[in-house]
């Protein structure tokens, strides 16, 4: 077995494996795994020309994730990843679409919320309609109505923009550059083409006052994994849920906002978006 420190350069063995794994999972992203490599201390194991990564859960549990779909038609590649579970304490994370592959006769299937990701149609943010969601277009309004709204898409020329939004941003929250995810947003701002991701900075009469990142999770999915603004600038996360979904929603039904982490603040925020699907992720163990 051949161990080694997950870095940019496995984007030419990992990137299209985990692109062709068609769940709704965050994780199954190279940009993903690259970016929370450190907090997650990810490692690509190859045995035998099968590769697979091995991690750190937020709660400290080691785990074994596949790197391809895994089915009863790959057995070989499954059992693999069975013994690789012996010196690891999960395989995770698992869609509930594989969960029969792993019979709660012989395996412990567990989830916890914090590692859930919060999906929603695409269309609910367009324009965020209902009496529920009104406190949001309320918000989406006051923008457009107090400013002339504009965006470009991230380019070489102007990525110094997005990291200076970013140093704002990072002062606003009053934490360390270790306590949020400011470091792997830098990396994702500044490596955005290698890492395949497409991105957008947003301007109120004509000033910068917030950016996006996201890239393709599926065929049917775009995920959201960085969205910074200004709090000074009412709205404006409003209006890049609502931005985005406009120019995205003729390629797909669905975006994903990723997990909560256990943060209570994140967990207030997404949820007041009104979620469509919590996508579960489980942790599969043998049973003692």
């Amino acid at each position: 077995m051949n161990k080694q420190l997950l870095n940019l350069e496995h984007i030419s063995i990992l990137f299209q494996p985990l692109f062709e794994i068609q769940i709704p999972l965050s994780e199954y992203s190279f940009s993903n795994l690259f970016l929370f490599r450190t907090a997650h201390n990810y490692h690509i194991l190859d045995i035998d020309g099968d590769l697979f990564v091995s991690g750190v859960t937020y709660d400290g549990k080691s785990y074994i994730m596949p790197t391809i779909t895994i089915s009863l038609s790959n057995e070989r590649y499954l059992q693999k990843l069975i013994e690789l579970l012996k010196s690891h304490d999960y395989i995770f994370p698992i869609p509930e679409e594989w969960l029969y592959l792993f019979p709660e006769s012989e395996f412990i299937r567990i989830s916890n919320d914090d590692d859930t990701d919060y999906i929603f149609n695409i269309d609910k943010f367009r324009n965020y309609a209902g009496r529920k969601l009104h406190s949001k277009k309320n918000l989406l309004n006051q923008f457009v109505n107090n400013y002339t709204p504009s965006m470009e898409r991230f380019s070489k020329d102007n990525i110094h923009i997005a990291l200076d939004l970013l140093d704002i941003w990072q002062s606003e929250s009053g934490s360390g550059k270790n306590e949020t995810d400011y470091i792997p947003c830098v990396e994702a701002i500044e490596n955005f083409e290698k890492l395949k991701l497409c991105g957008g900075i947003f301007k109120a009469d004509d000033k910068p006052v917030g950016f996006l990142i996201g890239e393709e999770i599926n065929s049917e999915m775009y995920g959201i994994h960085f969205a910074k603004g200004l709090k000074s600038i009412k709205g404006i996360s409003q209006y890049m849920f609502s931005r985005c979904s406009e120019i995205h929603i003729e390629m797909y039904k669905y975006i994903n906002l990723e997990q909560d982490m256990g943060k209570e603040n994140l967990r207030n925020t997404k949820t007041s978006y009104l979620p469509d699907t919590m996508a579960k992720k489980f942790r599969i163990s043998f049973k003692k």
